[in-house]
């Protein structure tokens, strides 16, 4: 795939990630997710000329853009070349809002969207940020073995199961709010993503069947009594420990956490808050994934029994692989820029894994 581009008045440190591989400038805070997309990735799609290119791309994320560039002419002049060309525009849109990105014919790949208002040249992209498997296990997966009972892990922000008197207050003041049709009400600490996680969790350890990991923060990125190098450890130990990892929803609506698990070649239990995943289209993820609806969320707990039931040792070692396998090909960097031009004709194409 051919891409044309113009990084006039753009600050190297606000390439949007593919430019920065391409033009061979990956900026200081790259992680290991994106070392063999640096290494080889640049096959696949390759920087030419405005006249033999396929698509434009738009040189910054779009939250970039609106935080730093809405004045700067160079980017504006190019933005309305590419409005009036005859060739559609790429933008990649990393942020945890759902905003709608003005752009008429472009392609926007972002990570927060819902299914439900899906537009037809809107799509998903992961959240990359370390490949577990290769930081921490030498890039070789380490499989878990079945056990009779499913054993689920959680470390990150959550709603506590006993909230602060205040919060409690807040909380009871805006059902009363919403019951009376008012649209006065007090903003609570804890959002939507941090409330369904702990409702989750809470579900899932009413049952005995269930061996759980669950350590709930009150505070976004770790235990502020650690240092980060310490909540890195005990967060990614989470993971690799534990057979299922929660994944649900923080303040935009899709999971980091899932980019993270599946590098790791662990199972994702994921909660359908109206989520578009990438290469939905193409991916059947409800094959390795505890898919549950939001209507189930009261029996979140029979949906990881009945998935890890149906599995026999062997098929959940290889569900373990697979999931690596996909992360690779699909998901990762180097995957998912490989594949990249399949979501211009993902209309006429049936599941691939």
């Amino acid at each position: 795939m051919l891409l044309y581009t113009n990084i006039d008045g753009v600050s190297k440190d606000h390439y949007t990630s593919v430019l920065s591989f391409l033009m061979g400038s990956p900026n200081a805070d790259t992680h290991s997710a994106f070392l063999e997309f640096f290494q080889s990735g640049s096959s696949s799609i390759k920087l030419t000329t405005k006249e033999q290119a396929d698509y434009l791309l738009f040189p910054v994320n779009w939250e970039v853009f609106l935080k730093y560039y809405t004045s700067n002419e160079s980017l504006i002049k190019f933005r309305k070349e590419c409005l009036y060309s005859n060739k559609s525009t790429i933008i990649f849109f990393w942020s945890d809002s759902d905003e709608e990105v003005d752009f008429p014919n472009a392609y926007v790949f972002r990570t927060s969207l819902y299914k439900s208002s899906l537009g037809i040249r809107v799509f998903s992209m992961p959240c990359w940020q370390n490949d577990l498997t290769l930081s921490y296990q030498a890039g070789s997966i380490k499989t878990i073995q079945k056990t009779k009972k499913p054993l689920i892990g959680f470390r990150g922000q959550a709603e506590p199961f006993s909230l602060p008197v205040k919060e409690r207050l807040k909380k009871a003041a805006n059902r009363v709010s919403h019951l009376v049709g008012s649209n006065y009400g007090f903003r609570e600490y804890y959002h939507k993503g941090h409330q369904l996680r702990s409702a989750a969790m809470h579900q899932i350890k009413k049952s005995p069947d269930i061996d759980t990991d669950f350590q709930i923060l009150t505070e976004f990125g770790g235990d502020s009594r650690l240092s980060r190098r310490e909540n890195t450890k005990l967060y990614v130990d989470n993971i690799f420990n534990n057979q299922y990892n929660l994944c649900i929803r923080g303040g935009g609506n899709y999971s980091y956490r899932l980019y993270e698990v599946l590098s790791a070649g662990r199972i994702p239990v994921i909660l359908n808050t109206d989520l578009v995943l990438p290469y939905d289209f193409l991916i059947s993820w409800k094959e390795f994934c505890v898919w549950v609806e939001m209507d189930e969320l009261a029996i979140i707990n029979e949906k990881i029994l009945k998935f890890h039931e149906q599995l026999s040792e062997s098929e959940f070692v290889d569900l373990q692989i697979k999931i690596r396998k996909v992360w690779l090909e699909w998901i990762s960097p180097l995957g998912f820029f490989k594949n990249l031009e399949k979501h211009f004709h993902s209309q006429n194409m049936n599941t691939v894994v």
